[in-house]
């Protein structure tokens, strides 16, 4: 019996050693550590690993759009996106997940019809007349070329 108790004492001494290896971070300084390591974590993500990380602009357009938004409450969007156009070049990243292009080139296939890349049931909102070059998907801009083809 005497042996049993005496083992019993020491289980608990390893488990209060381990427990206290673990509890060395209060919760607030663990959140904190967490908070740190998540946000180290998306900078370096958005700055280098993303995949429109290789076109220039300004290093806080990489991490969020609330930069945009003070320049649109301003009034000066406009200007600011010319001055960025003159720093960086023709294709400024002006957001973590936007591109401005200066280049009137860029239009054609961005916005051509018949493109490879289809757009999604979000243009659907911009159909209000019908056909519409910018509003209208694939499949109405065929429809509507098919019946064009007929008449001529």
């Amino acid at each position: 019996l005497d042996y049993y108790i005496r083992c019993r004492q020491n289980l608990s001494r390893m488990h209060e050693v381990s427990l206290a290896a673990f509890s060395v971070l209060s919760p607030v300084q663990t959140t904190g550590l967490v908070i740190g390591l998540v946000l180290t974590g998306y900078i370096s993500f958005m700055l280098y690993f993303h995949p429109l990380s290789q076109y220039p602009g300004p290093k806080i357009a990489s991490l969020t759009s609330l930069w945009r938004a003070y320049y649109v409450y301003k009034l000066v969007l406009h200007e600011k996106l010319v001055e960025l156009h003159q720093k960086y070049g023709p294709v400024v990243r002006i957001g973590p997940n936007h591109l401005h292009f200066w280049d009137g080139e860029a239009i054609a296939p961005i916005y051509k019809a018949g493109r490879k890349m289809g757009k999604t049931e979000f243009y659907g909102a911009f159909t209000a007349f019908n056909p519409n070059l910018f509003g209208g998907r694939d499949e109405d801009v065929k429809g509507h070329l098919s019946t064009y083809q007929i008449l001529c």
